[in-house]
């Protein structure tokens, strides 16, 4: 399936690798989503079977594709890899479903670095303009909690040209956004994957617990539960063994307002984008997440602001969204009733 000339590929190589190895003397243990996250401006053409891809995105299997790398610095060229669809509702109710990439060992191992886990990305649910906004809303709100904590999904920017290898479905470009594993965020946290359901309040680091339940609540997202381990990735600590808080899957945050998204009932609220405090509650370490919120209000700002590829009017929707957030943080929180307070 490759088809590069030798030359090409031990030039991509010995460029992209020396480079890595250059300014990290130990790129062996940096990993693919490492060696994407330091290009500028990379793009990928992904060749497969696109109409199979939707046609088959509940099987859970892999089918094979043809990937292009090319970027700022980089020799064009072409790798094997795997695509299948991946994640929960969004494969159901999309026109394209997120999709995961694995390359297996070829291109980690020229480049001297790890797959650990394959590249997620989160793609444009259909073909619509708006639907390009709705993405780059959602990768904006990771960035926000990447400003306020590390204990977060790192994410990436990236341009992928979608083409059909038969022909039958029109390419399209996208400004999709990859997805840091769950495997090397536990490795960067020291730290261990737990899935496990209806965890106590005091097994849990209420520090991490509480700045995931505020960054939930300024962004207006009541699609989350520790207790139910929804859209919530939880690491064991490999030093105290207390249990962080790691959110994601932000596509029904008010912040994001995708068109799909209903309020439950159950949650009583009068209004879409009505913020409810869904955390455990802690006082003291509202507290601490409270100043972390105001201590990265500049950076957060500074994301929006920079977003490159969100317009003006979604930056000023997401901008209003976020000042009445701080304008309200020393009021009491909308917590919901169901919550256990800690204190």
């Amino acid at each position: 399936m490759k088809t590069l000339s030798i030359f090409k590929i031990v030039l991509f190589v010995a460029t992209s690798t020396v480079l890595w190895s250059i300014s990290d003397p130990v790129a062996t243990e940096k990993t693919l989503f490492d060696w994407f996250s330091s290009l500028e401006n990379v793009e990928m053409t992904v060749i497969t079977d696109l109409d199979k891809l939707i046609r088959d995105k509940y099987k859970d299997e892999y089918q094979n594709a043809e990937v292009i790398i090319r970027g700022d610095n980089l020799e064009e060229t072409t790798w094997p890899a795997r695509v299948k669809a991946r994640g929960v509702y969004r494969k159901r109710i999309c026109d394209f479903p997120p999709i995961k990439i694995n390359f297996g060992s070829e291109l980690s191992e020229s480049l001297g670095v790890r797959e650990m886990g394959g590249l997620k990305l989160v793609t444009n649910c259909s073909a619509q303009l708006e639907s390009h906004q709705l993405v780059q809303k959602e990768f904006l709100a990771y960035q926000m909690y990447q400003r306020v904590t590390d204990e977060s999904f790192r994410v990436k920017l990236i341009t992928i040209h979608w083409q059909d290898e038969k022909g039958n479905s029109p390419p399209s470009t996208q400004v999709n956004f990859m997805i840091e594993s769950k495997e090397q965020l536990a490795e960067r946290l020291k730290g261990t994957e737990l899935e496990k359901y209806a965890v106590s309040a005091d097994s849990l680091d209420m520090t991490s617990a509480s700045r995931t339940g505020l960054f939930q609540y300024m962004i207006g997202n009541f699609d989350w539960s520790i207790e139910n381990l929804r859209n919530v990735t939880l690491i064991q600590s490999n030093i105290d063994g207390k249990i962080k808080v790691i959110p994601y899957d932000f596509d029904f945050c008010a912040l994001v307002d995708a068109p799909y998204v209903k309020v439950p009932r159950a949650l009583n609220l009068t209004y879409q984008g009505e913020r409810i405090f869904l955390g455990p509650y802690s006082s003291p370490t509202i507290a601490i997440a409270k100043k972390d919120l105001l201590d990265s209000k500049k950076e957060i700002y500074k994301c929006i602001r920079k977003c490159p590829t969100l317009n003006a009017n979604h930056k000023s929707a997401v901008k209003r969204y976020i000042e009445s957030f701080y304008q309200a943080i020393d009021e009491p929180l909308n917590i919901h009733k169901q919550r256990i307070n800690e204190d």
